[in-house]
């Protein structure tokens, strides 16, 4: 009996996977550009609240920088990842 797997041609379905990591590489690429320009606005705001003396300002601030920070790291991770895919002989 022949299965599906059997088949898929094994370089068009490489080349689909390439393709799809590429896109997405791109997609996460855009969103950590998006959540840098965020947080620097924020970091910005920080440093005129700490001169203003707004302390609950200062709170939710650094709240929000840690938040995309992490958020950056993860997304950092998500495209380390999908470089990896698209170039395994590559160390990074």
């Amino acid at each position: 009996m022949t299965t599906f797997a059997d088949r898929v041609d094994p370089a068009r379905a490489r080349e689909a996977n390439r393709q799809q990591a590429e896109y997405y590489r791109g997609v996460l690429s855009k969103q950590r550009a998006v959540v840098g320009e965020q947080l620097a606005n924020d970091e910005l705001n920080l440093a005129l609240q700490r001169n203003a003396g707004g302390l609950r300002k200062i709170k939710r601030l650094k709240r929000e920088i840690r938040r995309k920070q992490t958020e950056r790291n993860a997304l950092d991770r998500f495209i380390a990842a999908l470089e990896q895919r698209l170039n395994p002989g590559v160390q990074g």
